[in-house]
C-alpha cells in the first residue's frame, strides 16, 4: 500500500493573536482605561486615573500566560454567565429567545 504524504500548511501564529495595545488585548485596555476614568468622573479627581495602572499590569501579567485568555473569558460571560437554565440542560447554553416570560396565562385568556 502506497504512503499517501499529508499535505501541511504553516500556521502564523501572529494572524491568530488578538489585536493588542502595548502588550495588552484592545478589549483589556478598553475596559481598564474606562473603568479608571469612571472612577475618576464619579469621584471628581484626575488622580483616579492612575488605577488603569495596575489593571494594565495585571492584564499584561494574565497575557504572558495565554494571549487569548480575555477572549475565553469574554466568551464564558456571553454562554455561562448569561444562562439561567444551566441547572435544566447541566451545562451552559446559549438561546436567542428570551427564557422567562412576561405574562401570566390568565392575561391572555
Amino acid at each position: 500500500m502506497d504512503m499517501e504524504k499529508i499535505n501541511e500548511d504553516p500556521l502564523f501564529l501572529a494572524l491568530t493573536r488578538p489585536a493588542m495595545i502595548w502588550g495588552i488585548p484592545m478589549e483589556a485596555f478598553a475596559i481598564s482605561c474606562g473603568s479608571a476614568g469612571l472612577a475618576m468622573i464619579a469621584a471628581d479627581s484626575i488622580f483616579y486615573l492612575l488605577l488603569t495602572l495596575p489593571f494594565l499590569a495585571m492584564s499584561r501579567f494574565i497575557v504572558q500566560r495565554d494571549q487569548n485568555a480575555f477572549r475565553i473569558l469574554f466568551r464564558w460571560f456571553d454562554t455561562g454567565a448569561r444562562c439561567l437554565n444551566h441547572r435544566f440542560w447541566g451545562g451552559s447554553s446559549s438561546s436567542a429567545l428570551r427564557l422567562k416570560r412576561d405574562y401570566r396565562i390568565e392575561e391572555i385568556d
